[in-house]
């Protein structure tokens, strides 16, 4: 069997290639370009008649970068009409993108959907997976006939209805925030790059999440710049939440072709429905002083 994938996809992809991989599966990772964005037609030179999986992110969750998931999707079904084989099954993980953007799987041409509540406001440990009538999957585990058999246990109805009530609070405000967010976002690039030159801006500007701005300052820690916002009450992230040690330099920033020392100086900004233009004059403003904390501390 052959699965295609990205090489910055979130963890959870791509350990479950790993698995794959021990067990003699073939696995294609198709690179990113500069900005972060994956060329349809790599997907579509890479695939053969034992593919079986194609997994590619609607938007990553470092960079925040949109992927081309329709056009990917077209591919997909030209070449194996072409080829004259098998369409292999499409999945992206679009947990990073349902609060912000048109998640209509016929429009997307997915098989199947991952989203996550937490990304919406919802409850945590709570997730859906859209699945296309036909797509068979195999049970992970036994024990039950639950969710039609393919995970045993007892529903937990509480997160399921908080799941679907955060759906229902999000879909008549998303555009609207998603707008908001957009203009924040743009700000907050407009501001850190005044005020420290030396900052660079990760990914796409125009096919990105508006929740999410990624900078890098070759030369510093990253983790420093993020403990040191975190005592004057400023969260940021250094990468994926989910990598594995915090010694970790991103394999996302490094996919995008920088060095270790890019890599090594990233912040992940992210915002919410509470973010507001005076948080990021207090971030802009707090990060200009603890980069000139941490120069003097290195000389």
């Amino acid at each position: 069997m052959h699965f295609i994938t990205s090489t910055i996809e979130h963890p959870s992809v791509l350990d479950c290639m790993t698995s794959l991989l021990r067990r003699g599966a073939m696995v294609t990772y198709i690179g990113v370009s500069e900005e972060g964005i994956i060329d349809p037609k790599e997907v579509r030179e890479a695939l053969c008649e034992r593919t079986v999986l194609v997994s590619i992110g609607y938007g990553n969750s470092e960079i925040g970068v949109i992927q081309p998931i329709r056009e990917i999707a077209k591919e997909v079904r030209q070449a194996a009409s072409v080829k004259k084989f098998q369409k292999p099954f499409f999945h992206t993980d679009a947990s990073q993108a349902f609060a912000y953007l048109p998640c209509d799987v016929t429009q997307l041409g997915v098989d199947l959907m991952t989203l996550d509540a937490q990304k919406i406001y919802g409850p945590k440990g709570m997730s859906a997976l859209f699945r296309r009538r036909g797509v068979l999957i195999s049970r992970l585990f036994e024990g039950g006939g639950q969710e039609g058999g393919l995970r045993p246990g007892t529903e937990n109805v509480p997160l399921v209805v908080g799941f679907a009530k955060a759906v229902e609070l999000l879909l008549p405000v998303r555009e609207k925030e998603a707008k908001r967010l957009e203009k924040l976002a743009a700000y907050t690039r407009e501001n850190i790059c005044a005020r420290i030159p030396e900052a660079l801006v990760n990914g796409s500007i125009e096919n990105r999440l508006p929740n999410n701005v990624s900078i890098s300052i070759p030369g510093l820690d990253g983790e420093f710049l993020a403990l040191a916002l975190d005592a004057r009450g400023i969260a940021v992230g250094t990468g994926s939440a989910c990598l594995l040690s915090a010694g970790d330099t991103s394999y996302v920033i490094r996919a995008l072709g920088f060095d270790a020392k890019h890599a090594l100086g990233t912040l992940r900004l992210s915002f919410g429905r509470t973010t507001k233009k005076r948080d990021i004059d207090m971030l802009v403003q707090a990060l200009s002083e603890v980069i000139s904390i941490q120069k003097r501390v290195s000389h």
